[in-house]
């Protein structure tokens, strides 16, 4: 459930940078299923497979049907699986309500801010809404629950604390990963502050503390706190221009020039390297302090995740659900008869209201999504 919930946040994202159209379609005001007496509506579920299919790049449905065919699935399926995750969501809202948790309007503004500080205006941010058929309501609600879930994770799920064994066998299978690898931090400006950003590069080649600038100065106020730390590159997903700056620089090096990308300028420094050797058996005692902390830091997010999926369960286990019947003429119920299951579709689908679709040839092998958590930017920015 939360690896859906994570892939929604990045779906979300891709329909708003993606600006895709068509898709949405209407459902009227019929409800999909009920949780302990809650509504899911239709409506709601079609907005999620129509973002599931911009991020996979499935808006055309000779392409949809396609990957329905080649995937063996059907529209009645993935509707089921939407619902049932949405059903989890729900509970799970739900149980944090009951706890006394709420997500406060200034929090769901400051969410909604961020994204749309990645377009240029308004007109240009209510234009993506309109073209990805959703609204600002839609992504309001999305965010609240997604913040009412991580509150039940942070506070009502125990994870047990890695035992010793646990964490030398996370050492032995993971540590050959980080061959190479290299930990950095960044000084970020906005694009419209390059003036600024130059000068603090040139204070920092005088010799000015970058730990002290990235806190007075940069904008990812994530890392900021930490003079601008962003740990190591193989535990995270820079964009390509920052990986691309951090690959030719070594240990203690700074970048000599602006690295420019869509978040802004940055200002990157190589802070440690690791190169490993067959020939040694790494342990707490021999392993870098912030790659040991790595480790253990993702065998607890793994054990965590365990625990708070097994809650869900026991939640969705209890709760009264109750699933309607499919409605008829749903925008993603295409019909795959004209397709085949073996990777290419023939030209001009038909949808199940029997008109063509026209369109040319297709290949829709699934798309691998994204499941990196958009709980932050870090992971995309290099912050």
């Amino acid at each position: 459930m939360r690896k859906f919930k994570k892939l929604t946040m990045v779906a979300l994202c891709a329909v708003l940078a993606m600006g895709l159209s068509g898709i949405a379609g209407c459902s009227g005001g019929q409800v999909a299923a009920t949780v302990n007496g809650e509504n899911i509506m239709e409506d709601e579920v079609t907005e999620y497979i129509a973002m599931m299919r911009s991020s996979y790049g499935l808006t055309d449905d000779t392409a949809w049907a396609q990957y329905l065919a080649y995937s063996g699935s059907t529209a009645e399926s993935i509707r089921s699986q939407v619902i049932q995750s949405l059903a989890s969501e729900k509970v799970v809202v739900q149980a944090a309500k009951d706890a006394g948790y709420s997500v406060s309007e200034e929090d769901i503004d400051n969410a909604i801010n961020s994204m749309k500080s990645r377009y240029g205006s308004d007109e240009d941010w209510n234009s993506m809404l309109e073209k990805a058929g959703i609204d600002e309501d839609f992504l309001r609600k999305s965010y609240e629950s997604y913040a009412l879930e991580q509150q039940v994770e942070d506070n009502l799920v125990q994870a047990p604390t890695p035992t010793d064994e646990q964490i030398q066998q996370a050492i032995d299978s993971s540590i050959q990963s980080y061959d190479g690898a290299k930990r950095s931090s960044h000084i970020l400006f906005s694009s419209s502050d390059e003036a600024t950003a130059q000068q603090v590069l040139q204070q920092l080649k005088d010799g000015a503390d970058f730990a002290t600038m990235a806190q007075q100065y940069s904008t990812d106020t994530g890392s900021a706190a930490n003079g601008g730390d962003v740990g190591w590159d193989n535990a995270s997903s820079f964009v390509t221009e920052y990986q691309s700056a951090l690959d030719g620089l070594s240990k203690g090096e700074m970048t000599q020039d602006l690295v420019q990308s869509q978040y802004g300028y940055h200002i990157i420094l190589c802070t440690d390297e690791f190169h490993y050797n067959s020939g040694t058996t790494y342990t707490k005692d021999n392993l870098p302090d912030s790659i040991y902390e790595a480790i253990v830091s993702s065998l607890s997010d793994s054990l965590k995740s365990q625990a708070y999926s097994s809650y869900v369960q026991q939640l969705v286990s209890s709760a009264d659900i109750q699933i309607n019947d499919m409605p008829s003429g749903l925008p993603y119920d295409v019909d795959t008869s004209s397709v085949s299951s073996t990777g290419s579709a023939s030209s001009g689908s038909t949808s199940s209201d029997g008109s063509s679709t026209g369109g040319s040839d297709a290949s829709a092998s699934p798309s691998s999504a994204a499941t990196t958590s958009t709980e932050s930017d870090s992971s995309s920015s290099g912050q």
